[in-house]
């Protein structure tokens, strides 16, 4: 809340309270400049005017830029997942007879996020081994 009072010093607390708690809508230029400063904290790819439409209109009108954040984060994840995946059944050789693919997918997923792997290049080959026992219980 602090950071927000600090883009126009005429706002008043009580005001911002009421824009960021209450669900009231600020001044179009002052939604403007709350949503283009806390967008810009969010990293890049982000649309400020895709944004504002949604907080102005909400769903099902804009759909929300959050869920579609997600999904992308989500889709990369799975995709490495894949990658990891199809490395260890590779190189341990484990036939697909041997495992319920959906439950050693989620396995593979929780796994990448205790060991903090967002990107494929953060799958080293110390990882391999703890990530085989993990996925594949018994092979």
């Amino acid at each position: 809340m602090i950071s927000v009072l600090g883009i126009n010093r005429q706002w008043r607390e009580s005001d911002v309270r009421k824009w960021l708690q209450k669900d009231v809508l600020p001044p179009r230029i002052d939604l403007h400049n709350m949503v283009k400063f806390l967008v810009g904290q969010l990293g890049q790819g982000q649309d400020v005017r895709r944004w504002e439409a949604f907080l102005i209109y909400g769903s099902p009108i804009v759909s929300s830029p959050v869920n579609q954040t997600l999904y992308r984060e989500d889709q990369t994840r799975r995709e490495i997942a894949s990658t990891i995946f199809a490395q260890i059944t590779d190189e341990y050789r484990i036939p697909p007879s041997a495992y319920e693919a959906d439950q050693v997918f989620q396995r593979c997923l929780t796994l990448m996020h205790k060991f903090n792997i967002y990107e494929l290049r953060d799958f080293q080959a110390g990882h391999l081994e703890p990530f085989k026992s993990y996925m594949f219980p018994g092979a």
